[in-house]
């Protein structure tokens, strides 16, 4: 059936990653074309604007997934990229109607086994060739390049850390967080939000999350240097790791929305390559912010410092965002998705 085709690509898009696992988009049916929109009501309350390069690199992962999933089961589907904030209309798939029949392989696309694996890395070097294959899916405009030296991997750990203190001193992103995080069996069945169970935490940092989950504890809490103790954790993470990626192109909303499709090429070959991959968005999320002039006058010298400190080794483009990656000995918890579901207008 048509209507298996449309919920099998639509599932493969549900699969992208997003920023704490939020899932901001939609999907419709009109005829024979799947549409992609961002989901404005879900980030109208969000730390988010409608442009922000969290919520493009996740539509482009989306739309990715989608041609990807396409291809693999044999659909020359049409692809026309459409970016209007004002309605989040993102892209538009038409599916031919000749195509009838799902293969029995079609769930065995890698892109269904990617996921996040935030548990430590054993001390294994990521072959070179392995690197060279994911740095040669670079192109003109966004670029992939990979550290692995102690210095350097050190000074992207000193600037998490950095980005890490001022994000925890901010309460919009940590009322988002805090509101994303999901504890108890009906909150996880939701299917969205931050499962504590793929965190990998010991019983204290589940503990720790929980009591600093609101903006009114973590403040308190921060007056005896919480945001400090929270920041350096989160940094030494990035210390154990054999490589780090990052990505980065000009900062406009096509180039994030296809930097996001590229991040996730990359995501898929290296989780099929069999290595583990953790997103850092924090010090994305704190540049872009300060561009955005979004930044309490506390912390923007710190950040302007930051940045300067970071134009020589990104070239001075943006940073869209650092992947740690190594092998893990353990297979991580995966985040759940919604299940998909279309507004339909028109028949199909």
């Amino acid at each position: 059936m048509l209507t298996e085709i449309f919920e099998y690509l639509a599932n493969a898009g549900q699969r992208a990653p997003s920023a704490d696992n939020s899932q901001p988009w939609t999907f419709t049916l009109e005829d024979q074309n799947i549409k992609l929109f961002i989901d404005l009501e879900k980030i109208k309350p969000s730390c988010f604007d409608v442009s922000h390069p969290a919520i493009l690199l996740a539509l482009g992962a989306v739309i990715e997934n989608i041609l990807q999933a396409a291809n693999w089961i044999g659909v020359d589907i049409v692809y026309d990229y459409c970016l209007d904030l004002k309605t989040g209309l993102c892209a538009t798939f038409h599916v031919p109607e000749s195509y009838k029949k799902l293969p029995d392989n079609a769930k065995d696309h890698p892109l269904f086994a990617r996921c996040t694996n935030r548990l430590p890395f054993v001390k294994r070097p990521v072959p070179e060739n392995i690197l060279k294959e994911i740095v040669n899916l670079s192109n003109s405009t966004c670029q992939i390049l990979f550290f692995h030296g102690n210095e350097q991997i050190n000074q992207w750990s000193e600037a998490v850390r950095t980005a890490s203190e001022t994000r925890f001193q901010t309460p919009d992103i940590h009322q988002w967080f805090g509101q994303s995080l999901k504890f108890t069996p009906e909150e996880i069945s939701s299917n969205e939000g931050l499962d504590v169970n793929t965190l990998g935490l010991p019983a204290i940092g589940r503990i720790l999350l929980k009591v600093t989950q609101t903006w009114d504890r973590m403040r308190l809490l921060n007056k005896f240097g919480a945001y400090k103790l929270i920041a350096k954790l989160e940094s030494e993470n990035i210390k154990g790791s054999p490589a780090l990626m990052s990505i980065i192109a000009p900062l406009d909303n096509h180039t994030a929305i296809e930097t996001g499709r590229l991040m996730e090429r990359a995501w898929i070959k290296l989780n099929a390559a069999g290595l583990s991959v953790q997103p850092y968005f924090v010090i994305s999320d704190q540049l872009y912010r300060l561009k955005q002039q979004k930044i309490a006058p506390e912390f923007i010298d710190a950040l302007e410092d930051l940045e300067n400190k970071l134009n020589p080794i990104i070239q001075s483009e943006y940073l869209y965002m650092l992947f740690r990656v190594g092998y893990s000995e353990k297979h991580p918890v995966k985040s759940l998705r919604r299940q998909v579901k279309f507004h339909k207008v028109g028949a199909i």
